[in-house]
């Protein structure tokens, strides 16, 4: 397989992780807690369901990069920044800040930390492989 292939695949291979992780716990929240529940006319959002999101979208991110770190054969790190990169403008372009859904200090606090937490999972991934 050629270098620019298996570089695409680990980056999708990477992104896709990533998602299955957001709509993984996404599933496990509602199904088996209360948190964003909240009553008709209130706002979407609570301290703890922010809290929840930050932290999914976080673990997710890690693990996106960790897999598109480690299934690249180079450039570690670059391939987790470009699939962070891929949520970045994802998270963009569906639209900042949804007031109703989130604060805007919040919706600025997720798009400082997608790149840095992407590329954390890339460093992991690294560290694990000179670790052998």
């Amino acid at each position: 397989m050629s270098s620019l292939g298996r570089s695409a695949i680990a980056v999708v291979a990477g992104f896709a992780a990533m998602l299955a992780i957001l709509r993984g716990v996404d599933f496990l929240i509602a199904r088996y807690t209360s948190i964003g529940q909240v009553p008709l006319g209130a706002n979407l959002y609570t301290p703890a369901s922010l809290a929840v999101d930050l932290v999914r979208l976080m673990v997710s991110l890690c693990f996106g990069g960790f897999v598109a770190g480690s299934l690249a054969q180079r450039a570690r790190l670059w391939h987790s920044v470009v699939m962070a990169s891929m949520m970045f403008a994802l998270t963009v372009f569906q639209g900042l800040p949804r007031t109703w859904v989130q604060p805007v200090w919040y919706s600025v606090l997720s798009l400082v930390i997608i790149i840095p937490t992407g590329l954390l999972g890339g460093a992991s991934a690294l560290w694990r492989h000179r670790q052998g």
